[in-house]
């Protein structure tokens, strides 16, 4: 490694054909590793770069990805030497990110991405707003801004964009340090209201809980958010972009509540739309979710096969084919399908695609059209 920086901030890992880590070990402070008890077969190095180091990860052999790594092709028990790198200095992107008072940038994280959708480089801000992104290869990025979990605050991408499309490219040149990506977090909108639940409801143990969530009608990427109903009934959904929202409010399934849209509404295209500014709270989004019916009972399976798979599941349909509800079978063979709107439904059994097992509709049908109705009331 150059002079200044030390071995031991890095760690080698040995990966199989399929990606899979099969080996790890740490660089001692001389520059040495050995990774023991590897299979045969084509394996391929990482020498990882441990943050904060500012020194660039590689492959084996001075390659940038895993594709393009120099395969090590061991026998069993072969012990292999001469794996050697010689890790270069990364490049850098550092910058200070601020926020309107009283609100907190310290959580809040900085990825610097090289495609929209692919794996990202990331660092964490500061409480100062301070942070740095260290051992880039050479190449262009783009940086994203992220706030705290659960902050008023919106995300954006250098220089003060919405999306990756427009955000400004940052062009690194091996080793080089840039500094001055900074970021003045905007404030979004929120949501907030209550949701209550009949008396006498199923709450479990096992941490389920009422969940609200708001989708922009826009759309596009980063249209979704979803926050968790507080044990009193409140909620808040912040951070939110100016737009207009569908906003949904779902239960655990062993509730047996009916689920809904605002304003008591049962499908996506019904719901009331809620207009939201730019950092304006708007409050009253409320919601009263009503006992819903179920059905239950129990899949006999031929002898010697046994439930090993959700891909066993029986699905609700409403009129027309129309999607409702699915849920797995119990090894057992029992089911139950809850919280369900008043209403008519046909039920199918399905199986793995590899089952010897035929699926079926209820009761004892081949397709839906022909399969047997159950009504429920309110």
């Amino acid at each position: 490694v150059p002079s200044g920086s030390s071995p031991t901030d890095v760690t080698v890992q040995v990966s199989d054909a399929t990606q899979e880590t099969v080996g790890y070990a740490n660089v001692a402070s001389d520059g040495t590793y050995s990774v023991r008890g590897l299979p045969s077969g084509s394996l391929r190095v990482h020498f990882t770069a441990m943050s904060p180091s500012t020194l660039q990860s590689e492959w084996w052999d001075d390659k940038p990805d895993f594709a393009s790594a120099t395969p090590v092709v061991l026998t069993a028990g072969q012990a292999r030497n001469g794996v050697d790198a010689t890790l270069a200095p990364g490049a850098s992107i550092s910058g200070r990110i601020t926020a309107p008072a009283g609100y907190a940038v310290a959580g809040g994280s900085v990825e610097v991405h090289t495609s929209e959708f692919g794996p990202s480089v990331w660092g964490n801000i500061a409480a100062d707003g301070s942070f740095s992104v260290t051992g880039l290869p050479a190449g262009t990025y783009r940086v994203k801004f992220q706030p705290p979990w659960n902050s008023a605050l919106l995300p954006e991408w250098y220089d003060d964009a919405s999306r990756y499309a427009d955000a400004s490219p940052i062009t690194l040149t091996t080793g080089q340090t840039r500094a001055g990506v900074n970021a003045a977090f905007a404030l979004g909108g929120t949501i907030t209201g209550t949701v209550t639940v009949p008396a006498g409801t199923p709450r479990g143990s096992n941490g389920t809980t009422l969940r609200v969530s708001a989708s922009l009608d826009s759309g596009g990427s980063g249209s979704y958010f979803s926050a968790e109903v507080a044990p009193d009934g409140s909620y808040a959904l912040r951070g939110l972009p100016a737009g207009q929202y569908r906003v949904s409010f779902q239960s655990p399934d062993a509730w047996g509540l009916i689920d809904e849209y605002y304003d008591d509404a049962t499908g996506y295209y019904d719901a009331t739309l809620v207009p939201v500014a730019s950092g304006q709270t708007v409050s009253g989004i409320n919601a009263a979710l009503a006992a819903g019916g179920s059905i239950s009972g129990r899949v006999t399976l031929p002898s010697g096969v046994k439930v090993d798979s959700m891909q066993y599941r029986v699905t609700a349909y409403g009129p027309q084919m129309s999607y409702v509800d699915s849920i797995g079978i119990n090894s057992d063979g029992t089911y139950a399908l809850r919280g369900l709107p008043a209403g008519t439904y046909r039920l199918e059994f399905s199986t793995p695609s590899d089952s010897v097992v035929l699926p079926e509709w209820y009761t004892d049908k081949s397709q839906f059209w022909s399969a047997d109705s159950l009504t429920l009331s309110a």
